[in-house]
């Protein structure tokens, strides 16, 4: 894909115009090589892409989806987190329960799927 100046422009911020505006001031003063090439990659992460979903929601959403997908292949194997670390328990010889790891170890309560 060609870059357009002329697309970016009217995708961007203004924030986004004036901190691409002082990278290629910086990169007219930086002599060609490696650190040109470190600006380049700075510089096109900054750029949004015309397939990017800029609604944080949106992509919080879509990671969810993929997690449940990624994660129902392996619950039906037997391999979920919970059975994951009662097994490493065990095999460890560590009397705990999944639920008392947890606590004891600040392990996260989310919507992660447990068995009940």
């Amino acid at each position: 894909m060609a870059f357009d100046i002329i697309s970016f422009l009217e995708r961007s911020t203004q924030e986004q115009c004036r901190e691409l505006g002082n990278l290629l001031l910086e990169y007219a003063e930086i002599p060609r090589g490696q650190k040109m090439q470190e600006q380049m990659i700075l510089i096109r992460s900054m750029i949004p892409r015309e397939d990017q979903d800029h609604d944080m929601a949106a992509v919080i959403e879509r990671g969810r989806k993929r997690v449940r997908a990624l994660s129902d292949g392996m619950r039906a194997d037997g391999m979920d987190h919970q059975t994951l670390i009662e097994a490493e328990l065990k095999r460890r010889g560590d009397g705990r329960s999944f639920e008392q790891y947890r606590d004891e170890t600040g392990g996260v309560h989310s919507d992660a799927c447990y068995r009940d």
